[in-house]
């Protein structure tokens, strides 16, 4: 497949990210497990992980 001239990252998000923590000594969830608990992570996860790399582009286009 070939490459597009101008690609792009989508990922979707939820409210739930908003109310989540990420608490880097648990992510497994040895403390007890939820599943609206994880699933907010994750999306919170999502949400942090695009910010970083697109961190500095603004509205143009992100460098390679």
């Amino acid at each position: 497949m070939p490459a597009a001239p101008a690609g792009r990252v989508v990922t979707t998000g939820s409210f739930l990210a908003k109310s989540a923590d990420l608490a880097l000594d648990d992510l497994p969830f040895t403390r007890g497990y939820w599943p609206k608990a994880a699933y907010a992570r994750s999306k919170l996860a999502q949400v942090l992980s695009l910010s970083d790399s697109t961190a500095g582009c603004g509205r143009q286009a992100c460098p390679r």
